[in-house]
């Protein structure tokens, strides 16, 4: 078999899997959690960095604008607009603990589906699994922390190289692709350690890059797809009217949360394959005892029994 032949029946196989193991319902269940956390989140940040000042407040919403799909940075801009009519540090104390809720609820989600995913039976209890969600909250927030900062930096770094360099517009490109390669950076940084430690049972380093590398790819083509469909294809506005900005929104976040899972589906697909390559080589091998104890240790009894 082909490698191009083999390539397509293992993405054959992740989306089967995929459909399998509801990653549908999940993703459905996490873009609801995550609208609910991402306007008191960014409300967080642009309360916070108003008290920097206007111009760093304009940095973390131009590069929150070139991520979203088109035409839905307006809803978010109204949002803020009437949001921040008061001290930026009530605001910002207030957001952050309205983020907190609805963060721990999206974390929950993404763990149960994990653990699905991986087939891993829930061993915590319910408050143990609410304290762990907590602090994967700020564990990923981290990234984005340095996201938003690296973002207000770099408009005040892009202003004066720009200044330097008389407006080259060959600077300006590199700073765009470094923009971008910082933001994709971050989505691959935030599903690493949501691979590694929202499932109950954390998966081996190795055993998770393959599928953040692949899902990190496919949020950046459907981002641009799904920008490019909504800018000309889409009848959103014509079929909700006044919320079909909001709409958008949502779907975007659907189609985020789907795409994450299915980098989680695709390392299981390809820990099944080489499951099913080293249980074949018990036939021949002279030491079966020792790698048929190894292979358990690594996969799990549950695994083992299934193939």
């Amino acid at each position: 078999m082909s490698r191009l032949a083999q390539l397509r029946r293992l993405l054959w196989k992740t989306l089967l899997d995929a459909i399998e193991y509801d990653c549908v319902g999940f993703a459905k269940e996490a873009a609801y959690s995550f609208v609910l956390t991402f306007f008191p989140l960014l409300l967080f940040f642009v309360a916070a960095f108003a008290a920097l000042g206007s111009e760093q407040t304009a940095a973390l919403l131009e590069g929150l604008r070139r991520i979203m799909p088109p035409g839905t940075f307006s809803v978010v801009e109204s949002y803020l607009q009437q949001l921040m009519q008061g001290r930026p540090g009530q605001v910002a104390l207030l957001s952050f603990f309205a983020t907190l809720l609805p963060a721990i609820g999206l974390i929950a989600t993404l763990s149960r589906a994990l653990d699905r995913i991986y087939a891993i039976s829930p061993r915590r209890s319910f408050w143990r699994e609410q304290l762990l969600c907590l602090e994967l909250v700020f564990v990923v927030g981290l990234p984005l922390v340095l996201v938003s900062v690296a973002g207000v930096v770099g408009a005040h770094l892009e202003h004066l190289i720009s200044r330097i360099s008389g407006g080259a517009i060959a600077f300006g490109h590199f700073w765009a692709a470094a923009r971008w390669f910082f933001i994709v950076w971050s989505v691959f940084l935030i599903q690493m350690l949501l691979y590694r430690l929202a499932p109950s049972r954390p998966p081996r380093w190795r055993h998770i890059l393959p599928g953040a590398v692949f899902a990190t790819t496919l949020w950046g083509l459907a981002t641009l797809g799904f920008g490019v469909y909504v800018s000309n294809f889409s009848a959103y506005g014509r079929i909700y009217g006044s919320i079909g900005t909001v709409i958008v929104l949502l779907v975007w976040m659907y189609v985020v949360a789907f795409v994450f899972l299915i980098g989680a589906v695709f390392n299981r697909r390809l820990a099944i394959q080489e499951l099913e390559r080293r249980l074949g080589k018990l036939s021949s091998s002279d030491a079966r005892p020792a790698l048929l104890v190894a292979i358990t240790e690594e996969a799990g009894d549950n695994e083992v029994a299934r193939l």
